[in-house]
């Protein structure tokens, strides 16, 4: 009996320090959700449309100001410009495919911007599912706009919050997916595919400073870090 209340509680020690973590994590996300307005910019006459679409990413999840995420940053650039913001907390490649074939059915962008990808990581998407939704996106933005860029994120396995062996599990998870969407952007002249798994100095930015670059929560990035993601997005835009 000692020795099955020994196991117990060790069992309970170690599910406390991969579980907890996550809990605590998800929690302070929740909140800083509740908090966050996400950006758009409102102009009948511009010249130049962009929409933005995804996770919480393009929400602005982290930001501690909307003018901070990537769509404020956008509009600081292009302030003449209207920008949609198509984005949900949690947002998969599935839900997002649902989403642009409603709002693209009529409309179409001078510039489409998308961050996802994140969530299929964690929640564990079924690989050929996520392959064939993400095919049915870019075949549709591919018509709606002439310029496209899509990210999906760094090595999710390098968060904090994920200890070993999930942590490398995700990171597994992580390089599969980037090779999906890198394999299946390439077959599409006017979209580009934003690599920041192989930004090696941002990575090295984010390892040795998690407390500067991440929210709270630990797994949103700040403001500070939406600005390091807009800097490689800008490197790929109008190419």
């Amino acid at each position: 009996m000692k020795i099955f209340i020994s196991i117990l509680i060790l069992l309970l020690i170690i599910s406390a320090f991969y579980i907890v973590p996550i809990i605590n994590s998800v929690v302070i996300s929740k909140k800083i959700i509740s908090q966050t307005v996400p950006f758009s910019q409102v102009n009948k006459d511009a010249e130049l449309t962009i929409l933005v679409a995804g996770d919480s990413t393009v929400f602005g999840t982290g930001a501690e100001n909307p003018n901070d995420s990537i769509a404020g940053r956008f509009a600081i650039d292009y302030p003449e410009s209207e920008i949609f913001n198509l984005s949900e907390s949690g947002l998969k490649t599935d839900g997002l495919l649902e989403k642009l074939e409603i709002h693209l059915e009529n409309k179409t962008y001078d510039y489409i911007h998308i961050q996802i990808g994140a969530n299929d990581i964690v929640s564990f998407t079924n690989y050929e599912s996520l392959e064939k939704d993400l095919i049915s996106i870019l075949d549709l933005v591919s018509e709606k706009s002439d310029n496209v860029t899509i990210l999906t994120a760094a090595d999710v396995g390098d968060v904090k919050v994920f200890k070993y062996p999930i942590s490398k599990y995700l990171s597994i998870r992580t390089k599969v997916i980037r090779d999906i969407f890198i394999n299946s952007i390439s077959k599409y002249e006017n979209i580009e595919y934003i690599d920041l798994y192989s930004n090696k100095e941002m990575i090295k930015k984010f390892k040795e400073d998690p407390e500067k670059y991440y929210a709270e929560d630990m797994f949103h990035p700040n403001g500070l870090a939406y600005g390091l993601w807009y800097d490689a997005i800008k490197d790929k835009f109008g190419k």
